[in-house]
């Protein structure tokens, strides 16, 4: 309606389709100065639904498609200009999956790496469905396994809740592989991403993966490894590191 988007009072929200707004962010970038490795773009929306949770309707973008098109030619932009023109990698976070966590698909054509905040679980105490945990594994496969680019992953959970750390990190196991890294923290605490929580199955000496992740006849999923083995039931939100 012709208002600006302003979250949190300070952050405004420019529209990713408009050519002038593309050339300038990108024009900014390269004028900075030429020390950096690369670019990490934070955040990269999967759909509109940040804006549905806060009761604004985007006028210009009427659905997860438009929004997401027009997302994706601004990373096509970037792209062109910054990994092929200036040979700098671009990585996103991938967050605000929870209408259209597929379209991140459309994003991998532009990026060196990408980053998944709430890995297997979701953004709070809740679980994703055992489908929605199938399909992030399954792109974290396609992204990091078959496309061989970086992927971070990091699963949101209080420091105390074992149960939720090791489903967490087994999940991780089932894809864990050269281009993978994982952390279990919480955004929500002002200092937890600066303070890295060591938990002890991550001493776990399950040796190198023996092959791919399969699904047993109860629905759950187990990964061999040298030295055992790890379960998870995305169903029943249960798991196994077996040493």
């Amino acid at each position: 309606n012709g208002n600006a988007i302003v979250e949190g009072g300070k952050f405004y929200r420019m529209d990713p389709g408009n050519p002038e707004w593309q050339k300038f962010w990108v024009d900014r970038v390269l004028a900075a100065n030429t020390a950096w490795d690369g670019v990490f773009t934070d955040n990269l929306d999967l759909s509109l639904c940040a804006f549905e949770r806060a009761g604004i309707t985007v006028a210009k973008y009427g659905s997860d498609a438009a929004y997401t098109d027009a997302l994706q030619s601004f990373m096509k932009y970037i792209y062109e200009r910054i990994t092929v023109g200036a040979g700098k990698p671009v990585s996103s976070n991938l967050v605000n999956g929870c209408s259209g966590r597929d379209n991140r698909e459309k994003y991998f054509p532009y990026l060196s790496g990408g980053m998944d905040e709430a890995w297997a679980v979701d953004w709070s105490t809740g679980y994703v469905s055992a489908s929605t945990w199938t399909a992030d594994l399954a792109s974290v496969d396609r992204f990091a396994g078959q496309l061989g680019r970086q992927m971070i992953l990091v699963s949101q959970g209080s420091s105390t809740d074992t149960a939720r750390q090791q489903f967490a990190f087994a999940s991780y196991l089932l894809v864990s592989g050269k281009n993978v890294v994982y952390r279990y923290s919480n955004a929500a605490q002002s200092d937890a991403y600066k303070v890295p929580w060591l938990f002890q199955n991550y001493k776990a000496q399950l040796g190198a993966p023996q092959g791919a992740r399969y699904t047993q006849s109860d629905g759950s999923v187990r990964r061999d490894f040298a030295n055992g083995y790890v379960v998870v039931n995305p169903s029943a939100r249960t798991s196994s590191i077996v040493v």
